[in-house]
């Protein structure tokens, strides 16, 4: 004979208004948790704004004194210090006439100067011939000689070529790389004796 069992139905499963009000409020929370999420991953992604290497040298100043210049490689900072070395008695008066803050020009000499004596050091170590050396510290002199006028210039003055400030700068550059800007600055200067130049080009 053959036997039907009847199951039991299970108990009564129906949401009550706490449960209700606690499942919306999770879901708002882990929502707003999402959101922010995709917020913080888009904003870490998003392209950084940067002025055209052809902007003008005062906005090129100020943007030199930011950290998003401070973060570019230094192959993509090169051709912004190019251009405001070429218009630097542009920037020497804006600093002068108070549109450049001292803020500004504190920073934006520590990011050129660490990058540009960094490209130096580097250019300079990376020649093996005794010969091809002497060639590159002959061209940083001819360069030192032709912006001696510019030095004259702002001599006296708190601005990018102030010694305290390139003591300090040095003083921050790792140690691996602070030797070698020594022996750089110490071979310049030998060779600038030999040329019978002063050292220190109109500072």
């Amino acid at each position: 004979m053959t036997r039907f069992t009847i199951s039991k139905m299970p108990p009564d499963r129906r949401v009550t208004p706490v449960q209700s009000r606690r499942a919306r409020f999770l879901a708002a929370v882990l929502g707003a948790l999402l959101l922010i999420a995709l917020a913080w991953t888009a904003w870490t992604m998003w392209p950084e704004h940067v002025p055209s290497v052809n902007a003008e040298p005062l906005v090129l100043a100020k943007f030199a004194a930011t950290p998003t210049f401070a973060r570019l490689p230094r192959e993509q900072q090169d051709p912004y210090i190019d251009r405001m070395v070429a218009n630097f008695p542009t920037i020497v008066e804006a600093a002068r006439t108070g549109q450049l803050t001292q803020e500004e020009q504190r920073k934006g000499f520590a990011n050129v100067f660490g990058s540009r004596s960094s490209k130096h050091v580097e250019e300079y170590f990376s020649l093996t011939s005794p010969k091809e050396r002497e060639a590159y510290l002959d061209k940083m002199i001819d360069m030192q000689e032709k912006q001696k006028l510019m030095f004259q210039i702002i001599r006296g003055r708190d601005i990018w070529t102030d010694p305290v400030r390139i003591k300090e700068r040095i003083e921050t550059m790792p140690p691996a790389m602070r030797t070698q800007f020594a022996e750089f600055a110490g071979a310049l200067r030998k060779r600038r004796d030999e040329k019978g130049l002063a050292n220190g080009p109109g500072r």
